[in-house]
């Protein structure tokens, strides 16, 4: 359409995540399913605004649907992942496998979650920035510049196209949104959220960035850097495939279960409160006659009326 930006997910893209909305609510725990308000838990007809709010407020998540993945994604990383047989230059993944510390064991726990959750995972190989013209072999090792691997949240790959080749499955293009929490330029003790889009191609990629605070309400091209790979290196691996770089969430079923039991705890508990509270009935009394009456222990409810009860 033309209103379409470089941010703009594909339909491919918008036809899976209709899916996640429930499951990302459900991974978030109880203070998302309530965020998420009469949307998952329907208010009742007549029930008023300030009824629905007591009650959503007491209604609790037993959230077995996460629950579930962390689970599964822990029994198949009992043991920790060995790197071996590899180059000496390589070593260094078994420890640090994404650059910034963690483990090749940590992040293939996080790639098996996302596999079960969202259907797939990403995972791309990456690099540092550098100027190769200039840099020498021993400044690439006084440095520490290596390859890294770099884990892709589904939800932030929002577009991809293939190359035309026979087989349609060889990458054209991917899209990759990402946020970035820097200081304000505004004022020194705010912070402020600057939006990008990697565009990365089998030659080179594009970097767009969106700064609100420049005053340019749209994404501009900040810097284009050249792939001399020749091809994307992303790997993508599935639990529920259902196309190229197509997945769902491969316990959806189960997320569904745990909505309709939090809609059905909802109303359990809410029945319980009532019951716990019952009102009572007074019937006999001249009018006024019990009138700022205390109802409780070491009371009395006197009345001139023989026929007064209350009950």
């Amino acid at each position: 359409t033309g209103d379409a930006t470089v941010a703009t997910p594909s339909s491919s893209y918008n036809r899976m995540s209709k899916k996640w909305k429930l499951i990302e609510a459900l991974r978030g725990g109880t203070e998302a399913m309530r965020d998420m308000g009469s949307y998952y838990l329907p208010q009742e007809p007549k029930e008023s605004d300030d009824a629905y709010a007591v009650r959503l407020r007491r209604t609790f998540l037993f959230n077995l649907y996460w629950r579930t993945i962390t689970v599964i994604a822990g029994m198949a990383f009992v043991k920790p992942v060995v790197v071996s047989n590899v180059p000496s230059e390589l070593e260094y993944l078994e420890y640090n496998f994404d650059g910034t510390g963690r483990s090749i064991t940590e992040v293939a726990y996080d790639m098996a979650v996302d596999s079960i959750h969202y259907g797939k995972a990403h995972l791309m190989c990456d690099f540092p920035v550098v100027d190769t013209d200039n840099t020498t072999l021993k400044d690439f090792n006084d440095m520490n510049y290596r390859p890294y691997m770099n884990h892709i949240n589904p939800t932030r790959l929002i577009s991809w196209t293939t190359d035309g080749t026979a087989g349609g499955n060889n990458l054209g293009s991917i899209r990759i949104v990402e946020e970035r929490v820097v200081q304000s330029d505004l004022n020194q003790w705010a912070d402020k959220t600057v939006n990008y889009v990697r565009v990365i191609y089998p030659s080179y990629t594009d970097s767009y960035v969106y700064d609100p605070e420049i005053g340019i309400n749209e994404y501009t091209l900040e810097k284009t850097t050249t792939n001399s790979l020749g091809y994307i290196p992303i790997t993508t691996v599935y639990s529920d495939k259902t196309g190229f770089m197509e997945a769902e969430p491969a316990l959806y079923d189960l997320a569904q279960l745990n909505l309709r039991h939090w809609q059905s705890s909802s109303d359990q508990n809410n029945i319980l409160h009532i019951a716990r509270v019952p009102f009572l009935l007074a019937t006999g009394f001249d009018e006024g006659e019990i009138t700022n009456t205390e109802i409780g222990m070491n009371r009395m409810i006197v009345s001139s009326s023989t026929d007064a009860n209350i009950k």
